[in-house]
């Protein structure tokens, strides 16, 4: 079955909603500047990319935003384990940096489908 653009659009939401409501914890096991800065960075990127795709609906589709799609979802769940399973912040950092690296590539499927 093909996602929907809502599908679409609760990948991104979850992602930057994990990532907001962990940053207080995350940034508090923070020891370096760096750790901290790709904290912030991440928690900005999903923002953005969160109310880019709200912008652009999400609406197209084929084989590549399909695929892009489910990318983003196996991203989404590697940030949901690193939490559940308490993995170490440089592993949660990384986890949440592939989620925006993904979900950049959907945004940016789905934006060049619609064009």
């Amino acid at each position: 079955m093909a996602s929907s653009a809502k599908d679409r659009l609760a990948v991104f939401y979850e992602n930057y909603q994990t990532a907001f409501t962990n940053r207080a914890s995350d940034l508090k096991a923070a020891t370096t500047a760096v750790e901290v800065e790709r904290i912030m960075a991440n928690v900005d990127a999903l923002e953005t990319a969160y109310l880019d795709a709200a912008r652009q609906a999400l609406d197209a589709t084929g084989p590549d935003i399909e695929s892009a799609y489910q990318e983003a979802l196996a991203a989404t769940q590697s940030v949901e384990k690193a939490y559940q399973q308490g993995k170490a912040l440089a592993a949660r950092i990384e986890a949440v940096a592939g989620a925006v690296t993904a979900l950049g590539t959907l945004l940016t499927k789905t934006a060049g489908a619609a064009a």
